[in-house]
Protein backbone atom coordinates (compact mmCIF):
# COMPACT_ATOMS: atom_id res chain seq x y z
CA UNK A 1 0.00 0.00 0.00
CA UNK A 2 1.32 3.27 -0.90
CA UNK A 3 0.42 7.09 -1.07
CA UNK A 4 0.13 8.93 -4.08
CA UNK A 5 1.43 12.91 -5.16
CA UNK A 6 -1.88 14.63 -7.24
CA UNK A 7 0.61 15.30 -9.59
CA UNK A 8 1.52 11.38 -10.49
CA UNK A 9 -2.54 11.24 -11.18
CA UNK A 10 -2.22 14.31 -13.45
CA UNK A 11 1.29 12.83 -15.28
CA UNK A 12 -0.93 10.16 -15.86
CA UNK A 13 -3.87 11.76 -17.44
CA UNK A 14 -1.32 13.18 -19.96
CA UNK A 15 -0.21 10.33 -20.65
CA UNK A 16 -3.11 8.82 -21.40
CA UNK A 17 -4.09 11.67 -23.53
CA UNK A 18 -7.21 12.81 -21.82
CA UNK A 19 -8.32 16.74 -22.95
CA UNK A 20 -7.27 19.13 -20.68
CA UNK A 21 -11.24 19.82 -19.83
CA UNK A 22 -10.86 16.26 -18.24
CA UNK A 23 -8.01 17.20 -16.42
CA UNK A 24 -9.14 19.75 -14.89
CA UNK A 25 -12.04 18.11 -13.58
CA UNK A 26 -11.06 15.19 -12.97
CA UNK A 27 -8.06 16.24 -10.76
CA UNK A 28 -10.03 18.11 -7.70
CA UNK A 29 -12.02 15.27 -7.65
CA UNK A 30 -9.18 12.94 -6.70
CA UNK A 31 -7.21 15.22 -4.68
CA UNK A 32 -10.89 15.89 -2.75
CA UNK A 33 -11.10 12.12 -2.59
CA UNK A 34 -7.56 11.50 -1.13
CA UNK A 35 -8.96 14.10 1.31
CA UNK A 36 -12.02 12.14 2.29
CA UNK A 37 -10.06 8.98 2.70
CA UNK A 38 -7.35 10.61 5.38
CA UNK A 39 -5.88 6.92 4.61
CA UNK A 40 -4.03 5.07 1.93
CA UNK A 41 -5.87 4.94 -1.50
CA UNK A 42 -5.36 0.73 -1.13
CA UNK A 43 -7.26 0.70 2.51
CA UNK A 44 -10.31 2.01 1.67
CA UNK A 45 -13.10 0.36 1.40
CA UNK A 46 -15.92 -0.45 -1.87
CA UNK A 47 -18.68 1.07 0.81
CA UNK A 48 -17.02 4.59 0.79
CA UNK A 49 -15.64 4.56 -2.28
CA UNK A 50 -19.56 4.25 -3.49
CA UNK A 51 -20.58 6.82 -0.41
CA UNK A 52 -18.21 9.68 -1.81
CA UNK A 53 -19.53 9.40 -5.44
CA UNK A 54 -23.19 9.32 -3.76
CA UNK A 55 -22.22 12.46 -1.57
CA UNK A 56 -23.14 14.89 -4.48
CA UNK A 57 -26.23 15.31 -6.39
CA UNK A 58 -26.76 14.99 -10.39
CA UNK A 59 -26.02 12.45 -12.59
CA UNK A 60 -23.02 14.09 -14.10
CA UNK A 61 -21.32 15.14 -11.54
CA UNK A 62 -21.38 11.45 -9.96
CA UNK A 63 -20.83 10.26 -13.33
CA UNK A 64 -17.47 12.44 -13.32
CA UNK A 65 -16.27 11.62 -9.75
CA UNK A 66 -16.63 7.64 -10.39
CA UNK A 67 -14.63 8.28 -14.02
CA UNK A 68 -11.55 10.51 -11.52
CA UNK A 69 -11.85 7.29 -9.03
CA UNK A 70 -11.52 4.77 -11.75
CA UNK A 71 -8.95 6.49 -13.31
CA UNK A 72 -6.72 6.22 -9.74
CA UNK A 73 -7.36 2.80 -9.37
CA UNK A 74 -7.12 1.56 -13.09
CA UNK A 75 -4.43 3.69 -14.34
CA UNK A 76 -2.07 4.87 -11.37
CA UNK A 77 -2.30 2.66 -8.68
CA UNK A 78 -2.92 -0.61 -10.89
CA UNK A 79 -6.02 -1.62 -8.72
CA UNK A 80 -8.68 -2.28 -10.86
CA UNK A 81 -10.87 -4.61 -8.89
CA UNK A 82 -11.80 -1.90 -6.39
CA UNK A 83 -14.29 -0.55 -8.76
CA UNK A 84 -15.57 -3.85 -9.95
CA UNK A 85 -18.96 -4.09 -9.23
CA UNK A 86 -19.85 -0.16 -8.86
CA UNK A 87 -22.65 0.82 -11.49
CA UNK A 88 -22.60 3.69 -13.44
CA UNK A 89 -24.58 6.61 -12.38
CA UNK A 90 -28.15 6.49 -14.92
CA UNK A 91 -28.24 9.90 -16.59
CA UNK A 92 -31.38 11.61 -16.51
CA UNK A 93 -32.83 11.25 -20.45
CA UNK A 94 -32.46 15.37 -21.40
CA UNK A 95 -34.67 16.15 -24.32
CA UNK A 96 -33.25 19.32 -25.69
CA UNK A 97 -35.26 21.90 -26.81
CA UNK A 98 -35.09 22.30 -30.63
CA UNK A 99 -35.30 25.96 -32.16
CA UNK A 100 -37.31 26.54 -35.20
CA UNK A 101 -35.43 27.79 -37.91
CA UNK A 102 -36.98 30.93 -37.88
CA UNK A 103 -36.33 31.12 -34.08
CA UNK A 104 -32.49 30.22 -34.65
CA UNK A 105 -32.44 33.14 -37.31
CA UNK A 106 -33.85 35.74 -34.75
CA UNK A 107 -31.30 34.53 -31.61
CA UNK A 108 -28.18 34.53 -33.79
CA UNK A 109 -29.20 38.00 -35.57
CA UNK A 110 -31.50 40.40 -33.48
CA UNK A 111 -28.29 40.62 -31.09
CA UNK A 112 -27.04 44.56 -30.69
CA UNK A 113 -23.92 44.23 -28.82
CA UNK A 114 -21.21 42.81 -31.11
CA UNK A 115 -19.31 40.37 -28.70
CA UNK A 116 -22.51 38.66 -27.79
CA UNK A 117 -23.59 39.06 -31.47
CA UNK A 118 -20.78 37.26 -32.53
CA UNK A 119 -20.50 34.41 -29.90
CA UNK A 120 -24.07 33.14 -30.20
CA UNK A 121 -23.59 32.97 -34.21
CA UNK A 122 -19.88 31.41 -33.69
CA UNK A 123 -22.09 28.87 -31.35
CA UNK A 124 -24.59 27.80 -33.40
CA UNK A 125 -23.70 27.75 -36.91
CA UNK A 126 -20.33 26.56 -36.19
CA UNK A 127 -22.04 24.23 -33.78
CA UNK A 128 -19.83 24.20 -30.84
CA UNK A 129 -19.99 22.78 -27.37
CA UNK A 130 -19.81 25.98 -24.85
CA UNK A 131 -16.33 24.90 -24.12
CA UNK A 132 -14.98 24.98 -27.37
CA UNK A 133 -16.41 28.77 -27.65
CA UNK A 134 -14.68 29.78 -24.45
CA UNK A 135 -11.16 27.90 -25.67
CA UNK A 136 -11.38 29.08 -28.87
CA UNK A 137 -7.96 31.17 -29.56
CA UNK A 138 -6.85 33.79 -32.30
CA UNK A 139 -4.55 31.51 -33.74
CA UNK A 140 -7.03 28.78 -34.12
CA UNK A 141 -9.14 30.57 -36.82
CA UNK A 142 -7.49 30.06 -40.67
CA UNK A 143 -7.84 33.10 -43.07
CA UNK A 144 -10.09 30.95 -44.99
CA UNK A 145 -12.32 30.75 -41.98
CA UNK A 146 -12.11 27.44 -41.18
CA UNK A 147 -11.59 27.28 -37.19
CA UNK A 148 -9.70 23.86 -35.53
CA UNK A 149 -11.01 22.93 -32.61
CA UNK A 150 -8.01 21.52 -30.47
CA UNK A 151 -8.12 18.91 -27.66
CA UNK A 152 -11.76 18.64 -26.97
CA UNK A 153 -14.19 16.13 -25.92
CA UNK A 154 -12.43 12.43 -25.90
CA UNK A 155 -9.07 14.68 -27.08
CA UNK A 156 -9.69 15.00 -30.88
CA UNK A 157 -8.93 17.71 -32.83
CA UNK A 158 -11.27 18.65 -35.90
CA UNK A 159 -11.43 21.37 -38.54
CA UNK A 160 -15.46 23.58 -38.47
CA UNK A 161 -15.71 25.53 -41.43
CA UNK A 162 -17.79 28.47 -41.21
CA UNK A 163 -20.19 30.22 -43.42
CA UNK A 164 -19.33 33.59 -45.09
CA UNK A 165 -21.28 35.77 -42.82
CA UNK A 166 -20.27 34.30 -39.63
CA UNK A 167 -16.22 34.87 -40.92
CA UNK A 168 -17.45 38.31 -41.93
CA UNK A 169 -18.91 39.04 -38.35
CA UNK A 170 -15.81 37.55 -36.17
CA UNK A 171 -13.32 39.75 -38.47
CA UNK A 172 -16.04 42.90 -37.53
CA UNK A 173 -15.42 41.79 -33.73
CA UNK A 174 -11.77 41.00 -33.98
CA UNK A 175 -11.46 44.51 -35.35
CA UNK A 176 -13.76 46.06 -32.86
CA UNK A 177 -12.50 44.34 -29.44
CA UNK A 178 -8.71 43.48 -30.41
CA UNK A 179 -8.86 40.00 -27.87
CA UNK A 180 -5.41 38.82 -27.74
CA UNK A 181 -5.04 35.02 -26.88
CA UNK A 182 -8.60 33.61 -26.28
CA UNK A 183 -10.91 34.63 -29.07
CA UNK A 184 -13.51 35.57 -26.48
CA UNK A 185 -11.74 37.16 -22.79
CA UNK A 186 -13.64 37.96 -19.77
CA UNK A 187 -13.65 40.98 -17.84
CA UNK A 188 -11.88 39.55 -14.46
CA UNK A 189 -10.03 36.70 -16.35
CA UNK A 190 -8.70 35.20 -19.63
CA UNK A 191 -11.51 33.40 -20.94
CA UNK A 192 -15.21 33.86 -20.57
CA UNK A 193 -17.17 31.94 -18.42
CA UNK A 194 -20.11 28.94 -19.11
CA UNK A 195 -22.45 31.37 -17.26
CA UNK A 196 -22.11 34.41 -19.26
CA UNK A 197 -23.19 32.35 -22.68
CA UNK A 198 -26.02 31.07 -20.48
CA UNK A 199 -27.32 34.31 -19.73
CA UNK A 200 -26.45 35.80 -23.26
CA UNK A 201 -28.96 32.71 -24.45
CA UNK A 202 -31.72 33.42 -21.90
CA UNK A 203 -31.56 37.22 -22.28
CA UNK A 204 -32.28 37.05 -26.16
CA UNK A 205 -34.73 34.25 -26.55
CA UNK A 206 -36.89 36.50 -23.99
CA UNK A 207 -36.18 39.06 -26.00
CA UNK A 208 -37.46 37.97 -29.35
CA UNK A 209 -40.54 35.91 -27.85
CA UNK A 210 -38.55 32.22 -27.15
CA UNK A 211 -39.95 31.52 -23.57
CA UNK A 212 -38.85 27.66 -23.69
CA UNK A 213 -36.08 27.14 -21.41
CA UNK A 214 -32.62 26.78 -24.53
CA UNK A 215 -29.52 26.13 -22.84
CA UNK A 216 -26.30 27.31 -25.42
CA UNK A 217 -25.55 23.45 -26.07
CA UNK A 218 -29.49 23.89 -27.45
CA UNK A 219 -27.54 25.83 -30.26
CA UNK A 220 -25.67 22.62 -31.07
CA UNK A 221 -28.38 20.21 -31.34
CA UNK A 222 -30.89 23.11 -33.25
CA UNK A 223 -27.98 23.44 -35.59
CA UNK A 224 -27.58 19.74 -36.47
CA UNK A 225 -31.20 19.13 -36.95
CA UNK A 226 -31.53 21.92 -39.61
CA UNK A 227 -28.63 20.73 -41.60
CA UNK A 228 -29.80 17.33 -41.19
CA UNK A 229 -33.46 18.98 -42.22
CA UNK A 230 -31.54 20.39 -45.38
CA UNK A 231 -30.33 17.34 -46.68
CA UNK A 232 -27.12 17.27 -45.41
CA UNK A 233 -25.81 13.79 -44.99
CA UNK A 234 -25.31 12.58 -40.78
CA UNK A 235 -21.75 11.04 -41.97
CA UNK A 236 -20.84 15.05 -42.85
CA UNK A 237 -22.50 15.95 -39.60
CA UNK A 238 -20.50 13.74 -37.51
CA UNK A 239 -17.48 15.16 -38.72
CA UNK A 240 -18.74 18.70 -37.78
CA UNK A 241 -19.76 17.53 -34.15
CA UNK A 242 -16.69 15.90 -33.37
CA UNK A 243 -18.36 12.52 -32.53
CA UNK A 244 -16.62 9.60 -32.94
CA UNK A 245 -19.96 6.89 -33.19
CA UNK A 246 -22.46 7.87 -35.47
CA UNK A 247 -24.93 6.88 -33.00
CA UNK A 248 -24.09 10.09 -30.73
CA UNK A 249 -24.97 12.08 -33.93
CA UNK A 250 -28.07 10.47 -34.46
CA UNK A 251 -29.31 11.11 -31.02
CA UNK A 252 -28.78 15.35 -32.06
CA UNK A 253 -31.25 14.72 -34.78
CA UNK A 254 -34.53 15.74 -33.23
CA UNK A 255 -37.54 17.51 -34.93
CA UNK A 256 -40.52 18.68 -33.23
CA UNK A 257 -43.58 20.31 -33.93
CA UNK A 258 -42.92 23.71 -34.87
CA UNK A 259 -39.92 22.67 -37.04
CA UNK A 260 -42.33 19.98 -38.90
CA UNK A 261 -44.69 22.80 -39.71
CA UNK A 262 -42.42 25.23 -40.87
CA UNK A 263 -41.12 23.01 -43.70
CA UNK A 264 -44.72 22.11 -44.54
CA UNK A 265 -45.57 25.42 -44.73
CA UNK A 266 -42.61 26.01 -46.93
CA UNK A 267 -44.27 23.83 -49.58
CA UNK A 268 -47.85 25.09 -49.42
CA UNK A 269 -47.04 28.22 -51.13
Amino acid sequence: MRKIDIQEYVDYLQMANKASKTIEVYTPIVASFLQYCNQKPSAVSKKNIIKFILFKEGTRTREQRKGAISHLYKGVLNEAHKMKGIPNPKREQYIPNILSMDEAAKITENIVNLKHHSLINLQYFGALRTSEVLNLKITDIRKDGVIHIRQSKGARDRMVPLPQNTIKLLRKYYSAYKPTEYLFNGQDSLKYSAGSIQKIVKVNCLRNGIHRKIRPHDLRHSRATHLHIKGVGIKFIQELLGHKKITTTEMYLHSNTEILKEQILQYDY
